[in-house]
């Protein structure tokens, strides 16, 4: 079985959204992953088109609002394309992904969840992976929120699940480094 994905990326290439690409990049591998609907990101395969214009076979859409989650069967034994939206969350959410991804796809495109949580992209990549080789979702324990130490005295709270990998939340690799530049919140 072949898992790929696209990325409808619907936001500038900041810092954070270019680790989380990265990461996915490396989750997915680089032929497995195509960031769509965006002009060239150096060292990733790009698309201008959108998603939805694409020549996907039976794509399986995530959109945190659909009524059905992703399971194992979802999967067929060939090639299986996920559409993600590379859309930075807002807290609360926006339920932006139907208006600028789902509904775009013909009718009949199947629209699945990764469950109440709002999802980094490359962690919402991660858990469709882990679910592609037959974990089900009610499986996969998160942290409903993470909260990253960044020194003795300073910590962040983010409003994003991260799935739990022997009791820590699993993040983006870069992601400390760079809330700890940041001048703002």
């Amino acid at each position: 079985m072949k898992v790929g994905f696209v990325i409808e990326n619907l936001e500038k290439i900041s810092d954070w959204v270019l680790l989380e690409y990265s990461h996915s990049r490396k989750l997915s591998g680089k032929s497995n992953l195509t960031i769509s609907g965006s002009g060239k990101v150096s060292g990733f395969n790009t698309e201008k088109r959108h998603a939805w214009e694409l020549a996907l076979p039976d794509p399986i859409v995530l959109d945190p609002n659909a009524k059905e989650t992703l399971e194992p069967e979802d999967f067929s034994e060939g090639e299986n394309f996920l559409v993600l939206g590379g859309i930075c969350g807002d807290f609360p959410p926006k339920a932006r992904t139907a208006p600028l991804v789902t509904k775009k796809f013909p009718k009949g495109t199947r629209v699945r969840s990764l469950g109440s949580l709002q999802l980094p992209t490359d962690i919402a990549l991660w858990t469709a992976l882990e679910i592609s080789k037959g974990r089900k979702l009610s499986e996969i324990p998160f942290f409903p929120q993470g909260e990253f130490k960044l020194s003795e005295y300073e910590s962040v709270k983010i409003n994003l699940g991260y799935p739990s990998v022997k009791g820590k939340p699993l993040h983006t690799p870069g992601l400390l480094e760079l809330l700890r530049k940041r001048e703002k919140f």
